[in-house]
């Protein structure tokens, strides 16, 4: 969603200073947000508790990729 925003931003018309804002606000509060969710949770749970939930993300995003796809 985010690779396609500026496209359709920009071919609505909308105005460069206001995209550039909510861009630039946007990023900040995604990135922060990882970024203090991955330091609350190292905090709090233990290293084998984090690699194993990332795994397990990735396990699930891996079989999800190669599921077929429903074109009836």
């Amino acid at each position: 969603m985010r690779t396609l925003t500026p496209f359709l931003f920009g071919a609505w018309g909308f105005p460069f200073p206001r995209f550039l804002s909510l861009v630039a606000l946007g990023s900040l509060l995604w990135t922060q947000g990882l970024f203090l969710l991955g330091y609350f949770l190292g905090q709090h749970l233990p290293l084998w508790a984090i690699l194993l939930g990332l795994l397990l993300l990735g396990g699930i995003g891996l079989l999800l990729s190669r599921r077929p796809s429903c074109t009836g």
